[in-house]
C-alpha cells in the first residue's frame, strides 16, 4: 500500500508557509472546504523535478478534518512529503472493496518521502490541526479519465457529507 523512500529532505528555504500557499490558486476541482492543492513555486518545482524527472505535477496539499474513505479519481499512486502531519497520530488507512474493513494503516512521519496506492479505498484520520504536504503525480493517466468522470460525483458526495458532519 505504501513505500518509504530514502531521499533527501527538502531544504526549508524552498517551502512556502501555509499562509503563502493559501494565496495560490486551488487546483483541486472537487467540492471540499477540507482539501486543497496548489502548484509549488518554480524554485521548488525545479528542485523536485531533478528528483522525479518522470513526474509533472508538483503541488502543495492542505487537509483539515478527517478525509473520508475514497479512491483518488486522477491517479493510482501519489508520492508525498509531509511537512506538518496535522496532529500527533494522523494515520492513512486502506480498506477492502466494501470500504468497511481496514486492511492496513500507517502513521507517516514528517520530512520522509513515501508513495501510497490511491487506487484502493483509503482515508486520512485523526487530523486535529492542518496537514501540510507536497504531493507529486506523474500526470494525466488516460485510463483514469473515464474512472474520474464516474467517481467524481461519488467523491464530491463523500467530501460534502464529511464537511457537513463537522469532520
Amino acid at each position: 500500500m505504501y513505500t518509504i523512500f530514502d531521499l533527501p529532505k527538502i531544504p526549508k528555504h524552498l517551502i512556502l508557509s501555509v499562509e503563502e500557499v493559501l494565496e495560490l490558486d486551488n487546483k483541486f476541482t472537487g467540492l471540499s472546504n477540507n482539501y486543497s492543492t496548489h502548484n509549488v513555486q518554480d524554485e521548488l518545482k525545479d528542485y523536485l523535478q531533478l528528483m522525479f524527472p518522470e513526474h509533472q505535477f508538483f503541488r502543495y496539499q492542505l487537509l483539515k478534518g478527517n478525509i473520508p474513505i475514497h479512491i483518488d479519481v486522477s491517479r493510482d499512486i501519489a508520492i508525498n512529503y509531509i511537512i506538518d502531519a496535522g496532529g500527533s497520530n494522523v494515520s492513512t488507512a486502506w480498506y477492502d472493496d466494501t470500504r468497511t474493513t481496514a486492511i492496513e494503516s500507517v502513521v507517516f512521519q514528517p520530512n520522509i518521502w513515501h508513495s501510497i496506492r490511491t487506487d484502493i479505498p483509503h482515508n486520512v484520520n485523526n487530523i486535529t490541526g492542518q496537514r501540510f504536504a507536497i504531493t507529486i503525480t506523474k500526470g494525466e493517466d488516460k485510463k483514469l479519465l473515464n474512472k474520474a468522470t464516474r467517481e467524481r460525483e461519488e467523491y464530491d458526495k463523500l467530501i460534502n457529507t464529511s464537511s457537513k458532519n463537522g469532520d
